[in-house]
């Protein structure tokens, strides 16, 4: 037996690709990639999302609050901010320019979330 399929054959068991990898002395990569090559399909590790994407968009364009869309999904804040941010969602706040003094009594203008 060939050991890609071998190794399928221990996946499609149940064994998940970390411990393949660890039992076989090889890269997780490697392990999928060789699942991959008997023509199996391997999701990335990060496919399987544990949280409502539709609901965290929904509950934003209702609320325009990531705190609310992060609440709703039972996620942090982080994380419903880098959804909205995948999805091209504004998830900052408004900036207001706020001013700095420089040493010399130069004054620049930036903007602030925090004014």
């Amino acid at each position: 037996i060939d050991i890609c399929e071998e190794i399928a054959r221990d996946w499609d068991r149940g064994i998940s690709v970390q411990e393949l990898s660890r039992r076989h002395g090889v890269g997780r990569d490697t392990i999928a990639r060789w699942i991959r090559k008997t023509g199996r399909i391997v999701n990335p590790r990060n496919g399987n999302r544990r949280y409502d994407e539709a609901l965290i968009l929904e509950t934003f364009r209702a609320t325009r609050s990531v705190n609310k869309a992060a609440i709703a999904a039972e996620i942090s804040w982080a994380t419903a901010r880098a959804v909205l941010s995948r999805s091209g969602k504004r998830a900052e706040g408004k900036l207001k320019p706020v001013s700095v003094s420089r040493p010399g009594g130069e004054v620049a203008h930036q903007s602030s979330p925090h004014s």
